[in-house]
């Protein structure tokens, strides 16, 4: 996943952490330099709930597979 606006560590710990709070999600890696987050998540998680996640805490995300 490519999201947004990421630039700073704090940024990353927001985005991780909206992530992680999604229902079926069981970790997330985000990386500050190439904006992006990789998810583990159980078969029944829901790609936009976590694209929902990010958005309310104002960062845009986008899937790459």
């Amino acid at each position: 996943m490519y999201v947004q606006k990421i630039h700073c560590p704090l940024c990353t710990a927001i985005v991780r952490k909206a992530l992680l709070q999604t229902p079926g999600v069981i970790s997330a890696k985000v990386l500050q330099q190439s904006k992006t987050a990789t998810v583990a998540a159980k078969d029944d998680a829901n790609e936009t709930a976590m694209l929902e996640a990010i958005a309310k805490t104002g960062y845009e995300g986008v899937i790459v597979k």
